[in-house]
């Protein structure tokens, strides 16, 4: 994913599921500010699980959600395996 402004720029799926949900979907796939929105509203709404990983320079590196230990199926991870900013102003 790049972001530009806050924005999705581009999005691109790095496995046949990840294409089809880009192309159902492009606007669906959550920035890092969304993943942190949805970390902290989780937390806020008494997940199960709510937790975060973070670099050595500060950004997630993982972020699991899991709303209901006894729900099957509604729980997420989100692994960041590449961040550059770049361009910065």
């Amino acid at each position: 994913m790049t972001v530009r402004d806050r924005r999705v720029a581009r999005v691109t799926g790095l496995d046949e599921q990840g294409r089809a949900v880009v192309r159902r979907a492009p606007d669906a796939v959550p920035t890092m500010g969304g993943l942190l929105a949805e970390l902290a509203e989780a937390r806020r709404g008494g997940a199960d699980t709510a937790q975060v990983r973070y670099s050595s320079t500060g950004h997630p590196l993982r972020i699991t959600l899991d709303g209901s230990a006894d729900a099957v199926d509604e729980e997420v991870r989100y692994v960041i395996s590449d961040y550059a900013v770049t361009g910065a102003r």
